[in-house]
């Protein structure tokens, strides 16, 4: 699955997209509504609410570093494409079937 920075870099696209709307969510309710949570109470709002921020910075972070990897990934895989079509111009033609490899027509006999 992720063999590869393209796949890897997807991979983490995916799952950061997902935790920054779910960070975003949880955000706006320590934020806006933290009466809602139980666990909250007035003394710790300023404590989890930096949390909360510092968490979706984090997936927002992972997401920029994603997406650079996948253009990284694809910029590579077209330049490794561009040298092996630059590679064969070099490479002689052949007619269908024939190959450059050099094959001797004769072959020892075997006496039993």
């Amino acid at each position: 699955m992720c063999s590869d920075l393209g796949s890897f870099s997807r991979f983490c696209a995916y799952y950061s997209i997902v935790g920054t709307i779910f960070m975003v969510w949880v955000t706006v309710m320590v934020t806006k509504q933290p009466f809602y949570i139980g666990s909250i109470t007035h003394d710790n709002v300023e404590a989890v609410t930096g949390s909360a921020y510092g968490a979706l910075s984090m997936f927002i972070f992972t997401f920029g570093t994603s997406v650079f990897g996948i253009f990284f990934h694809n910029r590579n895989m077209a330049m490794k494409q561009d040298m092996l079509m630059s590679d064969a111009d070099l490479r002689p033609l052949f007619p269908p079937g024939m190959s450059d490899y050099q094959v001797s027509s004769m072959t020892p006999m075997q006496i039993d």
